[in-house]
């Protein structure tokens, strides 16, 4: 943008409305048709295996366009939904239904992993009257993981 912000010439208090008014409204509606349903519990024979402190990832099962994908990992430190190579494979799609995806990705060693491209699908969690669909953009990557997907937390916000 050539001229810098149209803001800078305004006065503070003018700065400070449009900073409220940029605030972030919650996209849901407030009159949303609460669910009762049972208390799930854990004893201590359900967690006798378990080592405190518990730190163990969080991995469930999720429908993507229409596909049940099993030991899809939810990643509260990710900022990308990633989507192993093999696994699109698996669903029966192709690196032809990807879109470019020129940005590298840097993982903990610092190592980049180039994509092999991006993919929106449909994420479906719960059943019928509780199923909640989103759209999300997804990158595809040709790495080895125990894992078949890996979702960024904020997904699970949108759904």
């Amino acid at each position: 943008m050539i001229g810098g912000s149209h803001l800078a010439w305004n006065s503070r208090k003018a700065l400070e409305r449009c900073a409220r008014s940029l605030q972030h409204e919650p996209r849901y509606p407030t009159n949303f048709e609460c669910y009762e349903c049972d208390l799930i519990t854990f004893g201590d024979s359900a967690s006798y295996h378990v080592s405190y402190p518990y730190n163990d990832p969080l991995v469930v099962e999720v429908k993507i366009a229409d596909m049940m994908v099993a030991r899809v990992m939810i990643d509260v430190g990710a900022s990308l939904n990633i989507l192993f190579k093999q696994t699109l494979i698996q669903m029966g799609l192709s690196l032809k239904d990807l879109e470019p995806c020129k940005q590298l990705m840097y993982g903990f060693s610092g190592a980049s992993i180039a994509p092999c491209g991006k993919i929106k699908l449909p994420l479906i969690v719960g059943t019928t009257p509780r199923k909640i669909t989103n759209m999300a953009t997804i990158i595809v990557v040709d790495v080895k993981s125990p894992y078949n997907v890996m979702l960024e937390m904020l997904a699970l916000y949108d759904l």
